[in-house]
């Protein structure tokens, strides 16, 4: 049932909010602000993030890579939903708990304590709980096209 509300509230900050919150000129930004955010940064200093990004170049493929952008980006946009407008309690838990879901997974990547495939399972296991409607699908993914093409 939450479900529903979600794609509500994600639909609705695509609609009105996006612009504002990510500014002018931030096309090429996005995928680095939501990957970005996506890590969990409280267990990393400084220099754990030069290590992270010289990671990655060795470890991701280029589908794993952009499994991580695609899911940082449903992530960012879905916290940014949250924030934005006002859901309900349950909504609200909800939805952060996917967040933190999506980050656990890719902080785990990189660390190396999953594979990519174990990765890509998890992932799709959690866009499948969200249950978004393929109206909402479509929007994101035509913004992230749009990102992409950009970059």
């Amino acid at each position: 049932m939450t479900s529903m509300y979600i794609d509500e509230m994600l639909l609705n900050y695509l609609g009105e909010n996006i612009k504002d919150d990510l500014g002018e000129g931030s096309n090429e930004k996005l995928i680095e602000k939501a990957v970005r955010f996506n890590i969990n940064e409280c267990i990393y200093t400084k220099f754990d993030f030069i290590r992270i990004d010289y990671g990655l170049k060795l470890v991701a493929t280029e589908e794993v890579m952009e499994l991580i952008e695609i899911y940082s980006i449903y992530s960012y946009l879905l916290y940014r939903a949250v924030e934005t407008q006002e859901p309900s309690k349950e909504i609200r838990v909800e939805a952060l708990r996917k967040v933190i879901d999506i980050s656990n997974i890719i902080t785990s990547y990189i660390n190396m304590k999953c594979n990519g495939e174990e990765l890509k399972k998890a992932l799709h296991t959690i866009l499948e709980e969200l249950n978004l409607s393929q109206c909402c699908i479509n929007k994101i993914n035509s913004l992230i096209s749009i990102y992409a093409m950009v970059l």
